[in-house]
């Protein structure tokens, strides 16, 4: 749209059009400098495990992503069940969750999948407590599924042509107790499933 300055009127509406804009690229500066200090913590490494439960890295993830997932147009719910305790790396647990749903936010965007979904069920079986991170993207190849999780094999699931994404998310989990992760297909998209042996205290059997 173009304005006239010689006319008061449209000089006016420039002003305001001028100040409703500066304002909304003060809000977005200050998201995304919340954005990268959020993101500076979570990625300095935990020497030490913590004591937590399955939901608190989804709640952290969703915390660092729900603006972005917001503007792509994708829809972020979760079914949080797991209540009993387990012993997390915490900002490296929170870094393998980030690494799953960034693989299905690429899906999504390569594949212009409209209805966009991502879910997360946390839920605790008998000693183990599991997270299922499922997406609607159309699900992995059967000739690659059993690859994706090695080091260095890059397909079109990591953009960056680097493929440590989801090999350091195996790394992250196994380092915690029974930990494991695997991916299967569902009937519109895939699913990870991510298993941790619950905390037991010293006195239990």
């Amino acid at each position: 749209e173009q304005y006239n300055l010689c006319d008061k009127k449209q000089r006016e509406d420039f002003l305001k059009f001028l100040d409703e804009k500066l304002k909304k690229i003060a809000f977005y500066t200050q998201n995304l400098s919340r954005i990268v200090s959020d993101f500076s913590n979570f990625y300095k490494p935990n020497k030490f495990q913590e004591e937590s439960n399955l939901n608190y890295p989804v709640l952290q993830a969703y915390k660092l992503l729900e603006d972005s997932l917001s503007n792509e147009n994708v829809d972020l719910c979760f079914e949080l069940n797991s209540n009993n305790r387990v012993m997390l790396f915490k900002n490296e647990f929170v870094q393998a969750v980030l690494n799953i749903i960034n693989n299905s936010r690429e899906q999504f965007e390569q594949k212009s999948i409209d209805d966009a979904q991502i879910h997360i069920k946390t839920y605790d079986k008998d000693d183990v407590c599991v997270m299922e991170i499922r997406d609607n993207a159309g699900g992995i190849e059967e000739d690659i599924i059993d690859k994706i999780f090695d080091p260095y094999f890059s397909t079109k699931f990591d953009k960056n042509g680097t493929g440590l994404g989801l090999h350091m998310t195996k790394n992250i989990i196994e380092q915690h107790r029974s930990g494991r992760v695997y991916v299967k297909n569902i009937q519109d998209g895939a699913e990870f499933t991510i298993e941790i042996g619950r905390y037991k205290e010293s006195n239990e059997k």
